[in-house]
C-alpha cells in the first residue's frame, strides 16, 4: 500500500513544473483499424459499462480501467468497450469505414511491432527518475546532486508534434517497403491532467501481391546462369511485394553473376521493378547493358602474387626475395621464407585459369585472416596487359608483431574473523607472452605466468605473515587448422553424413577451425592448512560462427 501511495505521489508531481501549453508524453500506441473496431450505437450491447468508461476525463479509477482495457486485453468483448461513444476515435473510424479503408490484416501483431519501432519520441520510463530530475534544482552547486541529475534522473519528455510528424513519415516509408503502397498514417492525441497519449492509426493496409516474376536480360548467357542458379529468388509468386525483398534480390543476382566470371557486374546494372498497377502484380526486372555497344565480359584467374610485409606503395623500390609454385608467387623480405608456403597456399581458394568467382576471393581473404597473424589482408585484382579476359591478383599481407608481452597486477584486501586473522592484504602478478607464427606455420604460442601472495597479521593460528601463496603456469599452442587428434572428428562426420545441415557446419569448422594443445600447472597453499598441486593437459579444437564460439576438448 505504501509503495502504491509513493508511486502515485511521484506521478502527481511529475507534471507540476510544466508550462500551460506543455503536456507530458505518457504513452504511444499503434492501432491498425479493421471492421471489428467500428462500433455503432445500435449494436452496442454494453451501454452501462461504456458510459462508465466515458467518464475517464474526471475519474482516475475509470482512467485506470481504460488503460487496462486499451493496452493489455485482446478479448473482443473488451475491445468493444475501449472507445467511448461519440468520441473522436469513433467518428474517425466511421469515416474510414465510409471510405472503405479498413481491411483485415493477417500479420497484425508483427506489423504493429514494426511500426512502433519507428516512433521517435518515447515516454519516460520511470516516474521516480522523472520526479528526481524535477526535485533537484537546476542551479545546484553540489557535485553529488549534479552527478545524480546527470546520470540517474530523467528529464521530462514533453509532447512534440514535430516528432509525431517525423514518426508518421518514417511509418509511411516502412509500410511502403512492406508492400502497402496505398497506406496512410494519422494520429490522435488524448490529454488529461497535463499528460498526453498519442495514438497512431495506420489504415488503407491493402497489400500488393506478386502474380509473376521474371528477369529480363539482353544476354542469353546471363539468363542461363540465373536460371540455373542454386539460390532461390526472393521475389516469389503469391508473396507480398516487399521492397526489402527487392534489395535482397538485387544482391542475389549480383553475387550469382560475380561468382560466374562477371567481375565487373554491380547492382547499378539492375533496373527498378516494372509492374502492372493491379491488386496482383506481374513483376519484371531488367539487366541493363553497360553501354549501347558492349556486353559484360567474363574473366578468368591469372597469376597470383602474395606480398608478405611489403608495402603496396613501395613495391617497385622494395628489395625482396620470391618463392614460386606454379602461377602463385610468394614475395618476402629477408633470407628466410616468413611462413611455410604450404600453410599459406592451401588458404588460397582462387584457382588459376578458372572462372573468376567473388565467393572464392572472399573465402581466400577470410581464411588468411583466420591465421591470426596479420593486421590486414588486402586482395587487388588487375587486368592482364596481354589478355583482357584474365585477372591477375596481388595479395598484401601485413603481419602483427611476432612477440607481444602483457602484464597486470591485482591488489586486494579481505578479513577472516573466524581465524582471528584480522585484515588480509593480497597481491597477484600476471604476465602473458605471445609468440605469433612460432614455427612458421601460423601457430600461436601463448604462455601465462601468475604469482600471488596474501599477507596476514601473526596469530597463534597463523604464526607466519604469509597467509596463502599460489603459482600458475599455463602454456597453449594454437594451430591455424583443425586437427583430428584422436579420430573423434572422423567418427562424428561418418555418423552425421546424412544430415546436410550438420555437414555444412562441419565444413565451416574444417575451414575456419583452430586446434590447440594446452599444458598447465597450478600450485596453491594455505599456510598451515593445505596445499594443492594441479597438473592439467588437453587437446582439442575451436571455431567461431557468427556469435557462437564452439570449444571442444577431444582429450584431457
Amino acid at each position: 500500500m505504501l509503495v502504491a501511495i509513493t508511486m502515485a505521489l511521484f506521478s502527481c508531481n511529475t507534471t507540476r513544473k510544466l508550462k500551460e501549453n506543455q503536456f507530458l508524453l505518457e504513452s504511444n500506441e499503434v492501432i491498425l483499424p479493421g471492421e471489428k473496431d467500428l462500433i455503432s450505437s445500435q449494436q452496442d450491447q454494453n451501454n452501462f459499462l461504456r458510459l462508465l468508461i466515458a467518464r475517464t476525463e474526471t475519474n482516475p479509477v475509470f482512467e485506470w480501467l481504460y488503460g487496462k482495457i486499451d493496452n493489455n486485453v485482446d478479448a473482443q468483448f473488451w475491445k468493444n468497450l475501449r472507445l467511448p461513444p461519440d468520441s473522436t476515435e469513433v467518428k474517425f473510424l466511421s469515416k474510414l469505414k465510409e471510405q472503405e479503408l479498413m481491411y483485415s490484416i493477417k500479420n497484425e501483431s508483427e506489423l504493429s511491432y514494426g511500426l512502433s519501432n519507428h516512433i521517435i519520441q518515447k515516454p519516460n520510463q520511470s516516474n521516480f527518475r522523472l520526479w528526481l530530475h524535477q526535485k533537484i534544482d537546476a542551479d545546484t552547486k553540489t557535485k553529488f546532486w549534479r552527478s545524480v541529475k546527470k546520470n540517474i534522473a530523467e528529464p521530462p519528455v514533453i509532447l512534440d508534434t514535430s516528432a509525431i510528424e517525423r514518426s508518421m513519415e518514417s511509418m509511411d516509408n516502412y509500410l511502403y517497403s512492406q508492400g502497402y503502397f496505398d497506406s496512410e498514417v494519422d494520429y490522435l492525441i488524448r490529454t488529461r491532467d497535463k499528460k498526453a497519449r498519442v495514438r497512431y492509426y495506420a489504415y488503407g493496409l491493402k497489400p500488393y501481391y506478386i502474380k509473376s516474376f521474371r528477369i529480363n536480360s539482353f544476354s542469353n548467357s546471363l539468363e542461363t546462369i540465373l536460371e540455373n542458379a542454386e539460390t532461390q529468388s526472393f521475389l516469389q509468386a503469391g508473396d507480398i511485394l516487399k521492397l526489402s525483398n527487392y534489395d535482397k534480390e538485387v544482391i542475389r543476382i549480383t553475387n550469382e553473376l560475380r561468382n560466374n566470371g562477371y567481375a565487373n557486374f554491380s547492382p547499378n546494372f539492375i533496373s527498378k521493378l516494372r509492374a502492372e498497377k493491379k491488386d496482383s502484380l506481374n513483376i519484371t526486372l531488367d539487366i541493363l547493358r553497360p553501354s549501347d555497344t558492349t556486353d559484360f565480359q567474363q574473366f578468368y584467374n591469372g597469376n597470383i602474387d602474395i606480398y608478405h610485409d611489403i608495402n603496396q606503395q613501395s613495391i617497385d623500390s622494395a628489395k625482396y626475395n620470391s618463392y614460386k609454385l606454379g602461377n602463385i608467387s610468394l614475395l618476402y623480405r629477408g633470407d628466410k621464407v616468413p611462413i611455410k608456403p604450404s600453410n599459406l597456399l592451401r588458404r588460397i581458394s582462387v584457382e588459376p585459369e578458372e572462372l573468376y568467382s567473388q565467393r572464392q576471393v572472399d573465402f581466400t581473404k577470410q581464411r588468411l585472416n583466420n591465421l591470426g597473424m596479420y593486421k590486414f589482408v588486402y586482395i587487388n585484382s588487375i587486368q592482364d596487359t596481354s589478355n583482357s579476359q584474365v585477372l591477375n591478383y596481388r595479395i598484401y599481407l601485413q603481419s602483427l608483431d611476432k612477440i607481444s608481452v602483457g602484464y597486470d597486477i591485482d591488489l586486494h584486501t579481505a578479513s577472516n574473523s573466524s581465524l582471528n586473522q584480522g585484515l588480509l592484504f593480497g597481491t597477484t602478478f600476471r604476465t602473458n607472452l605471445r609468440n605469433r607464427n612460432a614455427f612458421r606455420g601460423g601457430e600461436t604460442w601463448n604462455t601465462l605466468f601468475e604469482l600471488g601472495m596474501e599477507l596476514a597479521q601473526r596469530t597463534e593460528q597463523t604464526p607466519s605473515r604469509i597467509n596463502s601463496f599460489n603459482l600458475k603456469v599455463q602454456n597453449d599452442l594454437n594451430f591455424p587448422e583443425l586437427r583430428d587428434w584422436n579420430g573423434t572428428w572422423s567418427l562424428l562426420k561418418a555418423l552425421t553424413k546424412k544430415n546436410e545441415d550438420f555437414q555444412e557446419k562441419m565444413r565451416y569448422a574444417r575451414n575456419f577451425g583452430r586446434s590447440n594443445i594446452s599444458v598447465g600447472y597450478d600450485y596453491k597453499e594455505q599456510i598451515n592448512f593445505f596445499q594443492t598441486n594441479l597438473f592439467s593437459a588437453s587437446m582439442g579444437f575451436q571455431f567461431q560462427n557468427n556469435n557462437w564460439l564452439t570449444n571442444i576438448d577431444q582429450m584431457g
